[in-house]
């Protein structure tokens, strides 16, 4: 998935046709240090679809001493732009529901 140099707004991507778009699992991989980890600020170093790319950049940011985690995600992808999915949502008359959690 290429990273954009322009970041576009949300709104920018209704009407999109989805029908290129598949569902994806990808490695979410961040770091935090610990000023960020006081503040519960992420560093995203990026989203992988390759297992061995991620394992790779991990293994690199060790060797500087960075800690990373990963957490598995889903994005829906053509392969050039990305959405991540997130919790799903009910629509009702056109209204969205978002879940409660308990």
């Amino acid at each position: 998935m290429q990273v954009f140099k322009d970041l576009k707004k949300f709104e920018d991507y209704h009407g999109l046709n989805l029908e290129s778009f598949h569902i994806y699992e990808y490695t979410h991989i961040f770091v935090i240090d610990q000023a960020r980890e006081l503040q519960g600020l992420p560093y995203c170093l990026g989203f992988f679809e390759s297992p061995a790319m991620a394992n790779q950049v991990i293994e690199e940011q060790k060797l500087k001493g960075v800690h990373c985690q990963i957490e598995k995600v889903s994005i829906l992808t053509d392969g050039q732009i990305g959405f991540r999915i997130g919790n799903p949502v009910e629509i009702i008359q056109e209204k969205i529901k978002v879940p409660v959690v308990t």
